[in-house]
């Protein structure tokens, strides 16, 4: 129970500015048993982005998917270094400075963009990389903390602690930082894959998996738009408060797991749809009824983006052919834009997978 009470006031915890007593939030069921349904019912076309492979463009994993304009940048976290590719997925340069000298590091977190400019933001410890379009070298800021992510927002951003605990805040006008929210800790918050921050349509959304709500975060409030509901719930929070995962057998490790929310969907200011991950990757839409579940049947990653009405995965090159992505006809009625087979073939770069999805 102690899990459910501090919910209850997790999203006016250490904010200085009026909160809005009248925000309403949706109650949602993630359930186990998600409805199947043909891809074209979700999505309406692929399209694939190969990523050219050069002696500096060699990709061995994908962390996280960023996108500006027409520009691709990929974080590689095995070889701790930023990506960027062109449209057509030509290389373009890449920023790789692993030391402790100006603009170097230890080693990268996360990384955010402000889509007002094209500036990247590394998060690395003990100090934020900040990088123009182009991947130069702009400026960089010290922290005193460590910082797990970070998320570009108004003329600052916000900071996820390492342990997941609390949510900073730091404004560029002056370079302070305040607390914004403290979290309900439990044994299972461990540094993972999640993006926690996620963006969409000029809104900044957050979630954790210990705390079973979907906020949307500014400068002066912390809102709770979404609430889950799901299988053996408050079962799985109460031990999870007291134990890690490593305690359980694989059988009870599913009947125990809890929604991850990996990408957000809004337009016009309403949730459209979110993409998250219980055992299985599973889509949840909003209809005219009520919002409804179904199974995700593309290439799931936990690097999983969006941007318009576009998710954004990837595989990797020796997984693709035409014919073993529509295996069992898996995407008949979609338009699917394959590749061109001989570019690929001497390459092990990853392929971005473009789904763009049917208008509600």
């Amino acid at each position: 129970m102690k899990t459910i009470h501090l919910l209850l006031v997790f999203c006016f915890f250490c904010f200085t500015a009026c909160q809005n007593k009248h925000n309403e939030f949706k109650l949602i069921e993630l359930s186990n048993n998600l409805e199947d349904t043909k891809n074209s019912e979700i999505i309406n076309q692929i399209d694939f982005l190969h990523l050219e492979e050069t002696d500096s463009s060699i990709i061995s994993n994908i962390e996280r998917i960023g996108r500006y304009k027409d520009i691709w940048y990929i974080f590689d976290n095995k070889q701790q270094k930023i990506i960027s590719f062109d449209n057509y997925g030509k290389y373009l340069t890449c920023y790789d400075k692993i030391g402790q000298g100006k603009g170097e590091y230890i080693e990268i977190n996360s990384f955010d963009i402000d889509l007002t400019n094209g500036h990247i933001y590394l998060l690395c410890p003990q100090k934020i990389i900040i990088l123009d379009k182009n991947l130069s070298l702009k400026d960089e800021i010290p922290l005193k903390q460590y910082y797990w992510r970070i998320a570009y927002f108004e003329k600052g951003v916000f900071l996820l602690s390492l342990n997941d605990t609390y949510i900073d805040y730091m404004s560029f006008d002056d370079l302070s930082i305040r607390r914004i929210i403290t979290i309900n800790e439990d044994k299972y918050d461990i540094p993972g894959h999640e993006p926690y921050f996620i963006k969409s349509d000029e809104k900044l959304f957050f979630h954790i998996e210990s705390v079973d709500k979907l906020f949307e975060l500014s400068i002066d409030s912390v809102k709770s738009i979404i609430t889950f509901d799901y299988a053996n719930k408050e079962e799985s929070n109460t031990f999870f408060s007291k134990n890690t995962i490593d305690a359980l057998d694989i059988e009870t490790r599913f009947k125990y797991a809890r929604p991850n929310i990996q990408c957000v969907i809004c337009k016009n200011n309403e949730i459209e749809s979110f993409v998250y991950s219980r055992n299985i990757y599973g889509i949840c839409i909003k209809t005219s009824e009520a919002y409804k579940n179904y199974i995700l049947k593309i290439p799931c990653k936990k690097s999983m983006c969006n941007y318009n009405d576009t998710i954004v995965t990837w595989i990797y090159a020796n997984e693709y052919s035409p014919e073993a992505f529509n295996h069992n006809n898996l995407y008949d009625d979609v338009i699917v834009n394959h590749l061109d087979g001989n570019s690929i073939k001497k390459s092990e770069n990853p392929i971005l997978v473009l789904c763009k999805l049917v208008k509600s």
